[in-house]
């Protein structure tokens, strides 16, 4: 009863009704042990109590059809459900434990005596419940794990280096805010001295869990078995879980992988490969369900530095699009960020967008990357190899193997940084995202504009360019919440018709069978490039009006232009609010 009434006591719309009026209420309630993952209760259950959390956190959550929409999150302190108490009506959300969380039942008649009793209350309840319902911004997919503050340090498998990865995790958090790291009976770190005197697995450990995630503004929670209480508990609090393997080992599924395939929905797996012997990183995601991979070393601090933007958050994403030669302008963000000392730890890019952002990701920078461009296309029109039109007016052989030149066997998980490149599946009509792979196979169905050149078939499917469904990758980019999304659009914002005046030769200039199939391949509302736009923290329209597809001859203008037009447009963004998610040191 005490620790109901103290629960009250902290909640903002609660605290007010004086002493006898919490120890009356607290009479009436229930305290609720709810397991992280598991639901509380069910978008159309019945409304007939009202929620406080007491400890941990709660997420509100609707089912549609892109997936999981994320309503709202709820702290301690936080209540759910008294809309629909009031109204008579069903729970319009899901609410879901995302911690090991302890809430408050406070049932219909213990509200209505509560509503009769202190009229006060009711106002204050109401109106901050009506906030939260129609004023709080809307949440798109992937802001949720923008957000995390939790990570779940554990072993794959005996003898895995937890101790050495969540040291150096601790390390690389520092510099971002305050950090604590608990293994179930003992806690330390920068701000905390050394202290060994809990069970962490027991229910009251739930309440002082809660504290750190209160107290500290990141927690590490690590085990050093996989198959014990504690890690279990460690699951259950995270945001982020880190699977830590020794290259060298096997995937294999274990209890780990069990518990973690049993949290689907809670908290997303990522798999830690530490040492540079060789290892499946596909069967580790596969595994895991994984969709993100990091390979370091010990010692190398700017490995960890560069895992920990992307477990928090806070690693910068550049969503590349197509448009031919237009998109040497890419090749001027890049420049700009180099010159404004701003990284970009994951890249996304369609057609020419996939080619200039896959070497960037090799490790060029942003100098190398433009020598390779010149050389294909500027000195060498490595797309000239025209044939008798029957699927495509060129071969794109050179192309192919120049491109095979450059990247060998290179495959996309093995980068450095994450990358990934879109196609349009004509077959299943869906775009396609690619993120492991043979780099140079991706690279080359990424750019096969219907029409021009020739497209690709893998598993008896039709790939063409990604820009025929996706000319900005920029959703895809958002989806996985990793921190801020930088946009470069090079589509040319200009009309495509004739004028009265033409003359036959103009005529013929303008509606070539060039102009007409790459317009065919890329057509985009002005509304679908809004929507684009919206998912977006910087959404660079570059200054490519004027240059068509094939003309390489603009190479040095393009790259001049737009490394002028991203500078200016980069440096006020950083100094906007928007820009706080941003990680520059």
């Amino acid at each position: 009863m005490a620790r109901i009434e103290d629960a009250l006591r902290e909640s903002p719309i609660f605290s007010q009704l004086g002493r006898i009026g919490l120890a009356r209420l607290a009479r009436q309630c229930t305290m609720e042990r709810i397991a992280g993952g598991q639901v509380l209760y069910r978008e159309g259950s019945p409304g007939d109590a009202l929620y406080l959390v007491a400890h941990g956190r709660m997420r509100a959550e609707r089912e549609t059809d892109n997936g999981i929409q994320v309503v709202r999150e709820l702290k301690s302190g936080e209540t759910m459900g008294g809309l629909s108490l009031m109204a008579g009506k069903a729970h319009r959300a899901t609410l879901r434990a995302m911690r090991d969380s302890e809430v408050v039942r406070i049932g219909e008649s213990a509200v209505e005596r509560l509503l009769y009793r202190h009229p006060t209350f009711g106002r204050e309840a109401v109106r901050q419940w009506l906030r939260s319902v129609l004023y709080a911004p809307p949440r798109r997919v992937g802001d949720e794990r923008r957000s995390a503050r939790t990570l779940a340090v554990v072993p794959a498998h005996e003898g895995a280096p937890v101790e050495v990865v969540a040291d150096a995790l601790m390390k690389s958090l520092t510099d971002r805010g305050t950090v604590v790291r608990t293994d179930g009976q003992c806690m330390d770190g920068p701000q905390v001295a050394r202290r060994c005197e809990w069970d962490l697995t027991t229910a009251e450990g739930v309440a002082v869990l809660d504290a750190l995630e209160s107290d500290y503004d990141f927690v590490v929670y690590m085990a050093r078995r996989n198959d014990d209480d504690w890690c279990a508990r460690c699951l259950r609090q995270a945001d982020r879980i880190v699977v830590i393997a020794s290259s060298g080992t096997a995937a294999r599924a274990s209890a780990l992988s069990e518990q973690i395939s049993g949290l689907q929905g809670h908290a997303e797996p990522e798999v830690v490969i530490v040492g540079a012997g060789a290892s499946d990183r596909l069967a580790w995601r596969a595994l895991y369900g994984a969709r993100m991979h990091h390979r370091v070393e010990v010692g190398d601090r700017a490995a960890f530095d560069r895992m920990v933007r992307l477990l928090t958050g806070k690693a910068v994403g550049l969503a590349l699009g197509g448009g031919g030669a237009r998109g040497f302008a890419h090749i001027g963000l890049l420049k700009a960020m180099e010159r404004l000392g701003m990284r970009a730890d994951l890249v996304v890019g369609t057609s020419m967008g996939a080619l200039i952002g896959a070497l960037y990701g090799s490790g060029l920078g942003a100098d190398g990357t433009r020598e390779v461009a010149h050389g294909m296309f500027v000195q060498r029109n490595l797309l000239n190899d025209f044939t008798l039109p029957r699927v495509s007016l060129i071969r794109a052989r050179r192309a192919r193997q120049h491109l095979e030149q450059i990247f060998g066997s290179t495959r996309i998980e093995e980068m450095r940084g994450y990358f990934a490149c879109m196609t349009t599946n004509l077959t299943r009509a869906r775009p396609e995202l690619h993120d492991h792979g043979l780099l140079s196979h991706w690279l080359v169905a990424s750019m096969s504009v219907p029409g021009v050149a020739p497209p690709v078939i893998y598993n008896g499917d039709v790939l063409v360019d990604g820009g025929v469904l996706t000319p900005v990758p920029s959703d895809a980019l958002a989806d996985l919440g990793r921190g801020p999304v930088i946009a470069s659009d090079v589509s040319a914002n200009e009309s495509f018709g004739l004028a009265a005046q033409d003359s036959p030769a103009g005529q013929a200039e303008k509606v070539n069978i060039f102009r007409v199939l790459y317009r065919t391949a890329t057509l985009s509302t002005a509304e679908e490039r809004d929507a684009r736009a919206a998912r977006t923290d910087l959404f660079l329209r570059m200054p490519v009006g004027g240059t068509g597809m094939f003309d390489w001859d603009q190479f040095d203008q393009l790259v001049s232009r737009a490394t002028d037009y991203s500078e200016q447009q980069l440096q006020s963004w950083l100094k906007s609010s928007t820009a706080a998610s941003f990680d520059g040191d």
